[in-house]
């Protein structure tokens, strides 16, 4: 067994449901360490808390944990919430035709297939992206259509009594309705490694059957910031660890992302792109690290929060048990 093989290598899944709200646990052992004469044994664990009835929200209000070790000891641990979760403000906006050539970023487009298990295609809704709300900066304009977009005009009508003055068409609100799995936003995935920042939000794009087998796909869009800006970073490598709930455990490695090794400086601080990846199962989780290079040619590893693939299907009884 490689080295690399004891550390990704999934031993067991537990599962337990209690008034349907069903907890699954993951462990992974990470290894050992010597500290002061005692040596110390590491573990990861993954947890997935899921509501089975969600016409009935619950909120996980407090944390209560016991662990035993074969030492003799046992510690309890008791708190508010998991992991120290809060709410981000996130809008989804138009791209301005006209910004796409100095937005260092890809042109972003929200990708998913059709709703008809027997349609093939991907759909491709150009321009639409999401924006934090402590990136938002509020401005005025006199102008009829502000924004440089195909649908701007088609979603949206001018009121100049009303403050702002447009107002959302019918035709918004049933697009909205109608493309809702494919354009909510589940969660916001933040983590800072010396002072860069990568964000992750992922998005379920649906499921198709091919050759007698179920494929669940999900876009990831990933923004890497310098909030030092001063001492340019420039992103090497990339490593991904990507985990079906079938039990598969996959790593991917390679130069950059999307072509390119992004320099973050000054100049240009950020670096957004959003990529697909697929499970054979409705839901798993992905984590990984981003190899970081400094101006002195030193590197360091720079974190991937880990974050969550759901498919939101509705059939249960897909889920590997």
């Amino acid at each position: 067994m490689s080295l690399a093989c004891r550390w990704l290598s999934l031993s067991e899944v537990n599962k337990e449901v209690t008034s349907q709200v069903r907890v699954t646990v993951i462990p992974f052992y990470m290894g050992s360490r010597a500290h002061q004469l005692q040596q110390f044994y590491w573990w990861r664990y993954c947890v997935r808390v899921e509501n089975l009835r969600p016409d009935e929200p619950v909120t996980l209000r407090e944390r209560h944990w016991r662990i035993f070790s074969l030492n003799g000891t046992l510690e309890t641990v008791r708190g508010r919430g998991v992991v120290g979760v809060k709410s981000h403000a996130y809008y989804q906006v138009l791209m301005d035709t006209r910004d796409i050539p100095y937005v260092r970023a890809q042109a972003e487009s929200v990708t998913f297939l059709g709703a008809q298990e027997n349609n093939r295609a991907l759909y491709t809704i150009p321009g639409l992206d999401y924006v934090s709300h402590e990136d938002v900066l509020p401005y005025q304009s006199l102008e009829r259509s502000p924004i440089r977009h195909e649908l701007f005009d088609k979603f949206l009508s001018h009121e100049p009594k009303q403050n702002p003055p447009f107002v959302s068409r019918e035709t918004l609100r049933n697009w909205q309705q109608k493309n809702h799995p494919w354009l909510s936003l589940s969660e916001v995935n933040k983590e800072v490694t010396s002072q860069v920042r990568v964000t992750v939000i992922p998005f379920y794009m649906g499921s198709r059957a091919h050759q007698l087998q179920q494929f669940y796909w999900w876009r990831y869009c990933v923004r890497v910031e310098n909030l030092r800006p001063d001492e340019p970073v420039t992103l090497r490598e990339r490593h991904w660890r990507i985990f079906s709930l079938n039990g598969t455990l996959e790593t991917v490695r390679g130069r950059g992302v999307v072509g390119v090794e992004p320099r973050l400086s000054r100049e240009a601080p950020a670096f957004q792109y959003s990529s697909h990846v697929s499970l054979q199962a409705p839901s798993g989780h992905m984590w990984g690290s981003f190899k970081m290079e400094r101006g002195d040619g030193s590197t360091f590893e720079c974190r991937i929060p880990p974050f969550n693939l759901e498919s939101n299907e509705d059939d249960d009884s897909k889920h590997t048990q």
